[in-house]
């Protein structure tokens, strides 16, 4: 039995060609049509598992074999409505799709056949950037496994050990396993759990968009960099900007970003009150800057501040609260990324090296963002099969870390209830209530949810329950925060200011197959010898004669530069040396201010 695949009413010449292909298919091996499907799955855009098995009566010899797409069948509903789970489910992937190659074994001409193959998912396929974190094309082969251990004896972390392999390999995504794939593999072969795990929590489908390089940090110099920023952005200001508390910088933010809201990282904000204020001073002043609240108690409580500890008027700070910043409240990711360019910078390095250090950081960022928004569109978030409407619609719009403050606003709404609704100038008015207190009544107007963090707060959510609102409507969703953001942007994980040359391209991938190679000749003794002579003699090979006149080049070149004839011209020098304003190199801790004056 065969099965003819269909788009849309027809079949293409290419499909045609295709599915005649795949169902003339023989094979001698259970593997060879394991890998065959697989292949075909790869270039596709799907991943594959096996299914069901059909034995030879009274043996254990398979006789008929179902091979399937991972995304076949659905989860048990009973793991829906489990009352003892510890930990949020994982994501769903399975969503009953029909694809499926079968092939059964010929005892009469002793060949594995294709019995039926059907080609019709009911899932969209994934990009050609995302298909090699898909489950059934990655994981660790033996030479690699036995190269992870040897760099691990070598005093390489797990990280680390990502990182050279990657880069003995090509680029990220060429080693064909993720750093999760590393990280399981050591914690098998250790035969216990791997401590303090390299995972990047502060990652959350952000974009890293360029890095500048300054001689010194003065208002201009920044200036600058501002200015070259929005001219490779096409003049496209930032809504938002969070900073460290350097002069220089804020300064040029109002000279050419006047417009946008500017913020201080929350950790200066806090060192320059432990400075100030002392006691309930700083108790009360905290309420301002951590805790919600509307204009009119905000303004109310800080006439009482003012009056209270004798402050002086300053509006500057105070028209920036409640501004559009998503919740954030520090530069987590450009912290986490100085920390790790900190790593390896030297004093010593060279603008061409600083470039290439910054661009591999870069790539392994990348590598993480990819893996995400790879999770987020082969995959929906776990909702109960008694989950409200509300939040299985949100599982289809929001990724996964913003549909987890989505989802507590949804079940947080049921705490609400609507107690009121009046028309004023052509408008509907809801007035909310907390329930389960009779004796006392809140009405709340908020303006917080969508303005600050860019999603719908639970009173609105409760609006919706009483409106019968089935899905949430798009002006309560902040465009940013959906999956389809990056559609028409996919992410690269390679730069294109720096290239391999086709030497070193044909070397990375020489050495992943003859890795492979070499580990499966070394079981045998004899295959041992007969490649050693095999290698031997190309050693010997005269590189002229074989037309080897490439010049070699051991590390990647600028894009614009050529292996063979590299151009000449003036020399250029690195600039001169200056003095940062951060602080000075020492073993030594860098104490917060409270540490010198002593406790609060």
């Amino acid at each position: 039995m065969v099965t003819v695949m269909e788009t849309g009413g027809y079949v293409s010449l290419e499909e045609t060609k295709e599915y005649k292909c795949i169902v003339d298919q023989t094979f001698t091996r259970e593997e060879d049509f394991y890998e065959f499907y697989n292949d075909y799955a790869y270039h596709k855009g799907f991943s594959i598992r096996k299914g069901r098995v059909r034995y030879k009566t009274g043996t254990q010899e398979v006789i008929w074999r179902r091979l399937m797409c991972s995304c076949e069948g659905y989860r048990s509903v009973k793991y829906f409505e489990r009352m003892d789970q510890k930990r949020q489910p994982r994501a769903l992937t399975r969503c009953g799709c029909t694809a499926r190659l079968d092939v059964e074994w010929s005892e009469s001409i002793g060949i594995w056949y294709v019995k039926d193959f059907v080609d019709v998912h009911t899932h969209a396929l994934a990009k050609p950037e995302h298909v090699f974190i898909l489950q059934s094309h990655r994981g660790l082969n033996d030479p690699q496994k036995a190269e992870a251990v040897e760099l691990g004896l070598g005093g390489l972390r797990p990280f680390q050990i990502m990182d050279v392999m990657e880069a003995s390999h090509g680029g990220p995504g060429e080693t064909g396993f993720l750093s999760q794939d590393l990280y399981n593999f050591f914690s098998r072969y250790k035969k216990g759990k791997v401590e303090g795990s390299d995972v990047e929590f502060v990652l959350n489908h952000m974009l890293v968009f360029g890095c500048g390089i300054l001689s010194d940090e003065t208002i201009l110099s920044y200036v600058w960099l501002l200015e070259a920023l929005l001219e490779a952005m096409h003049q496209k200001h930032p809504k938002s900007l969070i900073t460290d508390g350097d002069a220089s910088m804020m300064t040029a933010i109002e000279i050419v970003m006047p417009d946008a809201d500017h913020r201080l990282w929350s950790w200066h904000i806090e060192q320059n009150m432990l400075k100030r204020f002392r006691g309930s001073k700083l108790k009360d002043f905290r309420k301002f800057i951590y805790h919600a609240m509307e204009e009119g108690e905000f303004d109310r409580l800080w006439r009482e501040f003012r009056g209270t500890h004798n402050i002086k008027e300053d509006n500057l700070w105070v028209n920036r609260i409640g501004r559009h910043f998503l919740g954030m409240q520090n530069n987590q990711r450009s912290e986490s990324l100085n920390s790790r360019l900190h790593n390896h910078l030297d004093r010593k390095m060279s603008l061409v090296d600083l470039m290439e250090h910054y661009e591999f950081c870069l790539s392994r960022i990348r590598r993480n963002e990819i893996e995400l928004d790879a999770k987020a569109l082969c995959s929906i978030p776990f909702t109960k099969i008694s989950a409200d409407v509300l939040e299985k619609s949100a599982a289809q719009i929001f990724t996964p870390t913003i549909f987890q403050k989505v989802s507590f606003q949804i079940r947080k709404s049921s705490n609400w209830s609507v107690t009121e609704v009046t028309l004023q100038n052509g408008c509907l008015r809801y007035e909310v209530s907390l329930q389960g207190n009779n004796k006392r009544w809140f009405h709340v107007t908020c303006t917080f949810g969508l303005e600050r963090e860019g999603i719908p707060c639970a009173h609105t959510f409760c609006v919706m329950k009483y409106s019968r609102i089935e899905s949430i409507p798009s002006c309560c969703v902040f465009v940013r925060w959906t999956m389809n953001t990056k559609s028409a942007f996919p992410t690269e994980m390679r730069t294109n200011t720096h290239v391999w040359t086709k030497q070193m391209d044909r070397y990375h991938s020489l050495r992943s197959k003859g890795n492979r190679a070499l580990f499966k000749v070394s079981r045998s003794q004899g295959e041992t010898e007969r490649v050693m002579k095999l290698l031997d003699d190309i050693l010997k090979e005269d590189t002229q004669e074989q037309g080897m006149e490439e010049e070699t080049t051991f590390g990647p070149l600028p894009a614009h530069f050529s292996a063979v004839n590299q151009p000449g011209g003036t020399k250029v020098l690195d600039p001169v040396k200056i003095v940062s304003k951060g602080a000075l190199r020492s073993n030594k801790r860098w104490k917060a201010s409270h540490e010198f004056w002593g406790p609060v």
